[in-house]
């Protein structure tokens, strides 16, 4: 077989050989070279040969005149004809042609006239059609290569979600589930609502068997028993089903040890229902479903639930199971707090966290401290980064529920985003008390706190969607309030009566928290000299700062408007106000190295600073607020719940009176004298008479007149103070007697008394004499207040 090129008219015998010269011809490989040039160079080196054929059509010349192409035509000919002429060079250039192609290339098959044209066309003919470079599609491929290649060497950005706040409402009212906790899509039985008091749900046992295997650990005889599914039917969305006497099927698989762990989390989700939850309702109980409700957040509950229950089985389940539960729910925060979920989820996530910071909250904050202190940082961060705190109280939430087609449509829809605004409120309700727990700064961005209070009590509790709709009506138009604590354009709303419990308390504690910040912000960095110049008072050094000079103001803003609310809700909100009102006139960690925190000699250098605070108005008006905290506390009702801070705000109450009773003497003559008028600590304030007296240099703190005003004269002024009517004559005794009468109110509240406060007030009082050396008069009780 006799092949010939139709380029260069070679022949050849073999038609391997004839391919061969075919794919040279195309790729501009040497005919005698196996290897193509695609083969002998890498991809990268093609890229960079199509690059420079790029950069030779980008840079050629724009198309000229065709009489200006005649002359270059005739010049280059003459050229040509005169360098290549002669038969050496004619046979030169014929073994060049067969070895390199060089006459597959126009204008160079003959020794005729130099054609640029013919020689451009003839390059454009051989390149490939998708890097044409008549058309200029190679630079456009070229460069696309060249930006893929740039994108691909930088290093890869995680999955961005944005924050969550700006859709939060507006997907929660539109989501299909019933329950922001319990993702079920249709009514199901209400097993929370409805839980027995005696037998097993097999849907709650099922749940629950990793978490008693763990706690039962090497107890357990029940891990080679079959699986649960053999007897129990179960549906795509993880429903379970049995029957009475498969239940006590079921009953029966469990090992001993098991089943008791299994009663105790039983007993301490009922508990949950009827101790917790009501106190800090933030489950939707009417349309709560156990079947779908996530594992962490089902142990949560329970574990909250078991801290009601004074058993030593209960703390020993209690204790194992903490770490074990912990370490999911951070795991879960870590995980999710910015992954693509759906916000239900997140929310469901974030309440977890919350709920979970009330199980150590309500165990003394002693488990796990440090693994704890991690969950609160990620879970605060992360609610702060998607916007929670500053929820756009100006949204609409009653059009977004009204939306719905039918009445119980309505009420899911508004469930779901009361169940929200409640998750978020927890969260503020958390950060105040881990912050002043760790000592740190708040988390909230303090300043810029606008969230939606929850609704009347009653309109969550209502069972059914014509319940709801009845109690709505009536206070359709004020049923989402909202309030903010932008500095200096402060919004209290006023609240519905009856006024609810957590409405009352977050306002407080979100103001709480604006004061702690300040603390942490600006008193924290002073140093020693500055702090003694302002008689070591915060607001003294607050004044320095704009933003943190508008927190006394605030204070007393509270008590106009809540003043009457507050002291019907709880006695806990007069509590929180009242340590409000002492933050800002104490330096509270000195008194509590005063006090012995941390040592003796601490506290022995500690006391002349404490004499220098309590001879100023600030440290007067600081005793009334504890005197009152006290009063408050001691009128507590049942109904009155509990508060995770309220008793850490009345031990440190107790510690700021009796410090400053044990170092005011009285002068000598008011000592002797019997008719001495004396200033009944316990008695009602009226505190918008009072007004910034002790929390400001107003001018007529300098007068020595008195005003009539009982409280305003004592702040100025200064004298004999008496607590229920009994005359307090300073010193060491009549520091021991306030220590022991706060250390019995502490006693009585009973589970709410977080922390093991009221035993560290009986030991200060025994220990007071020898911790704190004072002068001589005060060992013999005698002592006051001065002017």
């Amino acid at each position: 077989m006799i092949a010939k090129c139709p380029v260069c008219d070679r022949t050849f015998t073999k038609f391997q050989h004839f391919k061969r010269h075919q794919r040279a011809q195309n790729a501009g490989e040497d005919s005698n070279d196996g290897r193509g040039l695609g083969e002998r160079e890498g991809p990268r080196d093609e890229v960079a040969n199509l690059m420079v054929l790029d950069d030779l059509a980008a840079s050629a010349p724009l198309p000229l005149s065709e009489t200006t192409w005649s002359r270059l035509t005739n010049q280059a000919g003459n050229e040509s004809q005169h360098w290549l002429s002669g038969p050496e060079m004619q046979s030169d250039l014929d073994l060049g042609a067969g070895q390199r192609g060089v006459t597959t290339l126009p204008g160079l098959q003959t020794f005729g006239t130099f054609d640029p044209q013919s020689l451009l066309a003839g390059l454009a003919a051989h390149i490939p059609s998708s890097l044409d470079i008549s058309d200029r599609e190679p630079s456009l491929d070229t460069t696309q290569l060249k930006r893929d290649r740039i994108a691909s060497l930088w290093p890869a950005r995680p999955c961005r979600v944005p924050p969550m706040m700006s859709t939060l409402w507006r997907d929660i009212a539109s989501s299909t589930d019933r329950n922001l906790f319990s993702q079920a899509p249709s009514y199901k039985a209400n097993f929370l609502a409805e839980i027995p008091q005696t037998g097993h749900l097999p849907a709650l046992l099922e749940k629950l068997r990793p978490l008693t295997r763990f706690i039962s650990s090497s107890r357990c005889t029940c891990l080679t028993l079959g699986p649960f599914s053999e007897h129990t039917t179960s549906s795509l969305d993880g429903t379970f089903y049995a029957s009475g006497s498969l239940q006590q099927e079921k009953s029966e698989e469990l090992c001993r040890a098991c089943s008791s762990y299994f009663e105790l989390l039983s007993l301490g989700l009922e508990q949950y229902k009827r101790k917790f939850n009501p106190v800090f309702p933030v489950i939707h109980l009417p349309t709560f479903c156990l079947d779908d409700t996530p594992f962490t957040l089902l142990c949560v509950i329970c574990l909250l639930g078991l801290t009601y229950v004074n058993t030593q089985e209960a703390a020993t389940l209690g204790s194992k199971a903490f770490s074990f539960v912990l370490e999911r729910v951070y795991s879960d925060i870590v995980a999710n707090s910015f992954a693509e979920i759906t916000p239900e989820q997140r929310m469901c996530m974030f309440a977890t966290s919350g709920l979970m910071s009330a199980l150590f909250i309500l165990n003394g904050g002693t488990s796990c401290p440090d693994q704890m202190r991690l969950l609160y940082i990620n879970t605060l961060t992360a609610a702060r980064q998607h916007g929670l705190f500053n929820t756009g109280a100006n949204t609409k939430l009653s059009q977004l529920f009204k939306d719905a087609p039918e009445e119980d449509g309505q009420w899911i829809a508004w469930s779901r985003i009361e169940s929200t605004k409640r998750t978020i409120l927890l969260l503020i309700l958390v950060d105040a008390w881990f912050s002043d727990h760790f000592s740190t700064g708040p988390i909230v961005c303090t300043g810029n706190i606008n969230a939606f209070l929850p609704c009347n009590a009653m309109l969550f509790q209502a069972t059914t969607a014509s319940e709801w709709t009845r109690l709505m009506k009536p206070s359709s138009e004020t049923a989402h309030p909202s309030f903010s604590l932008f500095y200096g354009e402060e919004e209290l709303p006023d609240l519905q009566e009856p006024v609810e419990h957590l409405s009352m308390n977050v306002v407080l504690i979100s103001a709480l928290l604006r004061i702690q910040g300040s603390h942490r912000t600006y008193l924290s960095i002073c140093d020693n000299e500055t702090l003694s110049r302002n008689h070591y008072f915060p607001w003294n050094c607050f004044a320095l700062e704009e933003k943190a000079r508008k927190d006394a103001n605030l204070l007393l803003r509270i008590m106009e408007v809540y003043g009457t609310p507050m002291d019907k809700i709880s006695s806990n909100c007069l509590v929180t106000w009242n340590w409000m009102g002492i933050m800002l006139t104490t330096d509270c960690c000195l008194l509590e190295e005063a006090a012995g925190r941390n040592g003796v000699e601490a506290a022995k250098n500690a006391i002349p600073k404490v004499r220098i605070w309590s001879q100023t108005p600030a440290a007067r008006r600081a005793c009334l607020h504890a005197a009152q905290a006290f009063r408050a506390t001691s009128r507590r009702r049942t109904q009155d719940g509990g508060s995770f801070s309220a008793s850490k705000h009345l031990f440190s109450a107790a510690i700021v009176l009796a410090l400053y009773l044990l170092v005011s003497p009285l002068k000598e003559n008011d000592n002797n004298s019997g008719c001495v008028k004396r200033f009944e600590l316990l008695d009602e304030v009226d505190w918008s008479s009072l007004g910034t007296r002790g929390l400001s240099a107003d001018v007529d703190q300098l007068s020595s007149s008195e005003t009539g005003n009982a409280a305003a004269d004592f702040i100025r002024l200064g004298g004999p103070v008496s607590i229920r009517n009994e005359r307090c004559l300073g010193g060491l005794r009549s520091a021991q007697r306030v220590l022991l009468d706060f250390a019995s109110l502490l006693d009585d509240m009973k589970k709410w008394r977080i922390g093991d406060y009221s035993r560290l007030l009986y030991v200060l009082c025994e220990s007071l004499g020898d911790l704190c050396v004072v002068d001589e008069p005060f060992v013999r009780g005698v002592g006051g207040t001065v002017r």
